[in-house]
């Protein structure tokens, strides 16, 4: 199956190929060879997958090869098994854009399979992204500082736990673990914070201030009550006290 959803003048095309039996070398390079293509890279086996890149007509494809019973597998652990792992969403949100080439009935039968967004793999999800991480209570002296890098690298982690807690409320699978082709994605979703979309840009246009901040801590507050409207049933108080921490300030002046 294919992605064609998304595409611009920069985009690869990337392919996911199932296999029902272990394959030869040579059967993932044929279709390479018979267009003339140079290979990129080949990867042999690792993390439950085959990989290969290869350009043809300045065109890269990058091509992602399954057994079909670990593809069923990643479906089962999602679920069923209700697990809260971001990766394996990637795989089923394929699922979700892709159109098959060949296999048509085998394609419809594992899309059918994940129409329904389980509530229990919704609950596992916020509970495993509803807290900030520890480096977020240092965001002020971090601005103060102009530290940027690490900085930065808060605001993002904090902004990746918004993303997935708006995601899993809207139950859409995540389409890439680094939100590639976020504009779309997130217009795509229905519920979500007033204007998150300018809101959250406007924080990293130009030099990062305290307002930028605040904006985005009002984001985070907003988010969970978002969570809190669609499942009053997870306590959420530990978390919010947690974001709202920062760390103590020094005013002792040096003699």
């Amino acid at each position: 199956m294919c992605f064609p959803c998304r595409e611009d003048e920069y985009s690869d095309i990337e392919i996911n190929v199932l296999w029902n039996k272990d394959h030869t070398d040579d059967e993932r390079l044929y279709p390479i060879k018979e267009r003339g293509g140079k290979v990129l890279d080949f990867f042999p086996f690792e993390d439950e997958e085959w990989s290969e890149s290869y350009i043809v007509s300045n065109v890269k494809y990058e091509i992602s090869n399954f057994r079909t019973i670990t593809f069923q597998r990643i479906i089962d652990d999602l679920l069923i098994k209700q697990e809260a792992d971001i990766e394996k969403q990637v795989l089923l949100a394929s699922l979700q854009s892709g159109i098959p080439l060949i296999g048509k009935d085998i394609f419809k039968a594992s899309r059918r399979q994940i129409d329904r967004y389980p509530t229990a793999l919704t609950i596992n999800l916020i509970k495993e992204y509803k807290e900030v991480t520890n480096s977020w209570h240092s965001r002020y002296g971090l601005l103060a500082r102009n530290d940027w890098y690490m900085f930065q690298q808060v605001l993002f982690s904090v902004e990746k736990n918004i993303l997935i807690l708006l995601f899993v409320l809207n139950k859409e699978f995540i389409q890439h673990p680094g939100f590639k082709w976020l504009r779309k994605s997130v217009n795509a979703l229905k519920v979500k914070p007033s204007n998150f979309l300018e809101r959250s840009e406007k924080i990293h246009i130009g030099q990062l201030t305290m307002k930028d901040l605040q904006e985005l801590e009002k984001i985070l507050v907003e988010t969970y009550r978002l969570v809190e409207r669609a499942y009053p049933e997870i306590d959420l108080n530990e978390a919010k006290q947690k974001s709202m921490l920062t760390c103590p300030t020094n005013n002792k002046q040096s003699l």
